[in-house]
């Protein structure tokens, strides 16, 4: 069978700074995307097989000049066939009609948009400015040109945001034509601006209220919840994204992109100084057959797939049911993990606390 196998490009440029973010990014005023975009090309030469999927993500890829995107995408053209993925993460500032001709004409055939909020409080405090009016013309403008699979990004966990607030959010963004929706609980983590401020995250019980809500709301509108963070609607589910969560292969190009390919999973490092002078390094984590059995099992179990139990025999050599049944016994008793149609997995209403049964996996010793 055809493996599957994916390409991330990070473009870390960002028109602004946003408190929350840990993603390795440079100011797009920095005068050296074209050397960046030229070494991401040549990086691009040496990309080997069949590749079912591109994802450009940042960083803000539609940052970028019209004429560097061109570039770019004319450079990623070699990879096109018709059942290619590719998608594309793009700012409402940054976006203009002339840009989503370009990514039409390039076979970009999805477009992820960072939204997050439209209450005005909370787009301050997360440093985003956009209009809703103005962000439902341009979606309706990419299916005019003939893009149908859209995905907007929500963020929820907001301090002091309100019920309320992400009541509004929620009716506004399910007013657009979309396709996919991705759910982020703000987190703050090192290295940002929220953290050096000392921001507080929101109580857990209201976030889990909040995620809650989401859930439901988009369930009765037609999305499935296929990932702990993410819903789309039928045969909508991101297939790059999928990649991941399957255990399957994919390159990272650029400053801080990471790649999984021949047992090795790695980080490239975030300098953008030692990247553009071809003397940049990465991080690596040679793949043993129990870590890829780690990895295997909670990738699969942040699916509402989960883990296929003839693909762990195939691949592992083991009955799942068998080998973990010691964990497994309690976690099915308490409804933790479901087991049903030769597949175990995790109920949705269980997915909010989903690191405390996954953390069982990995703290497995068959000895014991």
């Amino acid at each position: 069978m055809k493996k599957n196998k994916g390409i991330y490009i990070h473009i870390p440029f960002c028109d602004e700074l946003c408190p929350y973010c840990a993603f390795s990014h440079v100011s797009s005023k920095v005068h050296k995307q074209e050397e960046y975009i030229n070494r991401i090309i040549e990086d691009l030469k040496e990309v080997k097989g069949d590749i079912s999927s591109i994802y450009l993500g940042g960083g803000t890829p539609s940052s970028l000049s019209f004429s560097l995107l061109e570039k770019l995408l004319k450079a990623l053209e070699i990879f096109y066939h018709q059942d290619l993925s590719f998608t594309i993460e793009v700012n409402p500032t940054s976006l203009t009609k002339e840009k989503i001709l370009l990514f039409k004409k390039y076979h970009i055939n999805r477009i992820s948009i960072g939204i997050q909020s439209f209450i005005s409080s909370l787009q301050d405090m997360l440093n985003r400015h956009h209009d809703y009016e103005e962000i439902k013309k341009m979606i309706n403008y990419i299916h005019e040109v003939g893009i149908h699979d859209i995905n907007v990004d929500l963020m929820y966990g907001i301090p002091n945001e309100t019920m309320d607030d992400l009541k509004k959010d929620l009716a506004l963004f399910l007013s657009f034509n979309i396709t996919h929706l991705s759910t982020y609980c703000l987190q703050i983590e090192e290295h940002t601006l929220f953290f050096n401020k000392h921001i507080k995250e929101m109580d857990e019980d209201l976030a889990y209220e909040q995620y809650s809500f989401i859930c439901k709301t988009l369930k009765e509108h037609g999305f499935i919840h296929y990932e702990v963070s993410n819903f789309a609607k039928p045969s909508y589910e991101s297939k790059h994204n999928l990649l991941y969560w399957r255990n399957e292969e994919y390159v990272g190009i650029g400053i801080s992109s990471a790649g999984y390919e021949n047992h090795i999973r790695y980080t490239n490092e975030n300098s953008l100084t030692r990247y553009l002078k071809k003397e940049s390094s990465r991080e690596e984590e040679y793949i043993t057959p129990k870590s890829e059995e780690e990895y295997f099992i909670i990738l699969a179990l942040r699916l509402n797939e989960g883990i296929s139990l003839k693909k762990y025999e195939e691949i592992f050599h083991f009955d799942f049911l068998k080998k973990y049944q010691k964990i497994l016994t309690p976690l099915f008793a308490n409804q933790d993990l479901i087991l049903e149609n030769n597949r175990v997995y995790i109920p949705e209403n269980k997915w909010f606390i989903m690191n405390q049964i996954l953390i069982q996996f990995l703290d497995f010793n068959e000895d014991n």
